[in-house]
């Protein structure tokens, strides 16, 4: 479990990142924290002019923040972060999302990383996603390989001394 600090330290410094996974302690600390965000840009919108951008500067960053989190909260249940998309769900919709988060994770690495309650979660999610790099890494050099097959093939058939009137350039 992660304290008020660790939590937001945490979910600052993966801000944007929806890859991984993120336990219940961070998200609800972090839903907490995104509060009183929310109630001071409404005051400073509500002052008008220049401010009102302001407010909505805050509340969007606020909002992005929650929102990046929850779907690493989703992932952490083994769910797609595309749920997330329910927030737009009048009232029900958020309602919803909220009871999900609450839920707990799955226990050890599932498709999105590694267990966030693990001790040494940080090193084992770099690792997982060096792997996962690397596999598509390999994968890519697999297809470029088999491209390079295929165009040696085609271009041993139709070359000049096997004219047989049928011709076939990719």
């Amino acid at each position: 479990m992660l304290t008020f600090k660790q939590a937001v330290e945490t979910a600052l410094k993966r801000r944007l990142s929806i890859s991984g996974r993120s336990c219940r302690s961070e998200f609800w600390w972090l839903y907490l924290a995104s509060i009183p965000c929310f109630i001071v840009a409404t005051y400073i919108a509500r002052m008008g002019g220049l401010f009102s951008i302001l407010g909505l500067i805050v509340s969007l960053s606020a909002f992005v923040l929650v929102i990046a989190c929850m779907a690493r909260r989703l992932h952490d249940m083994n769910l797609s972060a595309l749920l997330v998309l329910l927030i737009f769900i009048p009232t029900f919709g958020i309602l919803i999302l909220l009871v999900m988060c609450a839920f707990k994770g799955t226990k050890g690495i599932n498709k999105y990383g590694p267990d966030p309650l693990e001790d040494d979660y940080l090193s084992k999610e770099r690792t997982f996603f060096n792997n996962q790099r690397q596999n598509a890494s390999n994968a890519e050099q697999s297809i470029r390989d088999f491209e390079r097959k295929i165009r040696g093939f085609y271009n041993k058939d139709n070359d000049d001394d096997h004219d047989d009137g049928f011709r076939f350039k990719p």
